[in-house]
């Protein structure tokens, strides 16, 4: 992927600690000033604005990176809400495997995915480190991730097919490889796949 913020690299990981901070002030009740909540978003608004004539070149994708196992994953930013510690998770009993449980990320209610068996990466034991919230209008499922990437850009035109893989039981997540090796997923799809939304009982509405 390559980096379209050559001038104004997002630090993905002080962004997080940013949030992180934030929302740990607001479980102890700290509210910030007037003048210091105008001054925090003016911040954020600099950090995050392109620089001047930095725009995505014509026809390619803005995507969020990210790691499974030993592999590199990428998802368009556009369904991307936030990424964020996990906090803590709430399993169900009798859940499909992929279900790591359910979080309450400022109450709402979401699925937490670990989706590497339906991709064909070998399952972690490890906790997971960080979410990968995704949704159109809302927080609508979030997926583990090991670590996240940089924001970059993918040109849709020069996607290979992915191999094919035996493990791999949703091609249809995937949209294709980049030509550095990173799978772009298709991050509409897993939205709109209801075989991935879990009802109160830890079942799946759909049998697969």
């Amino acid at each position: 992927m390559s980096d379209h913020r050559r001038h104004a690299p997002i630090d993905w990981g002080a962004l997080v600690a940013r949030l992180e901070r934030a929302t740990e002030a607001v479980r102890r009740g700290d509210r910030p000033s007037g003048a210091e909540a105008g001054a925090i978003l003016a911040a954020r608004a600099r950090a995050l604005a392109p620089p001047p004539g930095a725009r995505e070149p014509a026809g390619t994708l803005a995507v969020v990176g990210f790691t499974l196992g030993d592999e590199r994953y990428a998802v368009e930013a556009e369904y991307v809400r936030e990424v964020v510690r996990p906090p803590r998770l709430a399993r169900l009993p009798g859940a499909p495997p992929f279900l790591a449980g359910v979080a309450n990320l400022r109450g709402e209610i979401v699925d937490v995915l670990d989706i590497r068996g339906l991709l064909g990466v070998a399952p972690s034991a490890a906790a997971p480190a960080r979410l990968a919230v995704l949704g159109a209008e809302r927080a609508e499922l979030a997926l583990v991730v090991d670590a996240v990437l940089d924001l970059g850009a993918v040109d849709p035109a020069r996607l290979a097919s992915a191999p094919e893989s035996p493990a791999r039981s949703r091609p249809e997540y995937v949209r294709g490889l980049t030509p550095d090796g990173v799978v772009l997923l298709d991050g509409a799809a897993i939205l709109r796949d209801p075989r991935l939304v879990v009802d109160g009982a830890g079942q799946s509405t759909e049998v697969t």
